[in-house]
């Protein structure tokens, strides 16, 4: 296998992963090194070359942010490969917690943290409660 048979290969592979692995930099070491084989194979002077290659780039990258961000990778999100990383407090909503008073402050425990929380109901230390949604830095909790 030569070396641009071995690098499409690895572009491959890279397009794939991005799939699974919701992250731009795959794709773009992927379209980096695309780029650099188009380079390489073309038989034009090296002035030429150079222009083609920044433009095929260009076109990568318009591609990958006009069609593949605004219509593929939603549907690879939705059907194929859904994202399932959350952070923040979207990590937080859903989560089972259980109120705590530290220094006279009542306080939701979710994953060992405590947070700044607002209910409806009294609550009362050891209550559990869910995390319904987030709002001004307070968790909205509702009682179990």
């Amino acid at each position: 296998m030569s070396l641009t048979e071995s690098l499409f290969l690895i572009c491959i592979i890279l397009l794939i992963l991005d799939i699974i692995v919701t992250t731009d930099i795959l794709t773009f070491i992927a379209y980096t090194i695309l780029a650099i084989l188009f380079f390489l194979n073309i038989n034009v002077t090296f002035a030429i070359r150079i222009l083609f290659t920044l433009l095929l780039l260009f076109g990568f990258i318009c591609f990958h942010y006009l069609i593949w961000r605004r219509y593929v990778f939603p549907f690879i999100n939705s059907k194929l490969a859904p994202e399932k990383l959350k952070s923040g407090a979207d990590e937080l909503i859903g989560q089972v917690a259980v109120i705590k008073v530290i220094d006279n402050v009542k306080m939701v425990a979710v994953f060992d943290a405590l947070y700044n929380f607002k209910c409806t109901e009294p609550l009362n230390e050891g209550d559990t409660v869910k995390v319904v949604s987030y709002k001004n830095s307070l968790l909205l909790v509702e009682k179990q």
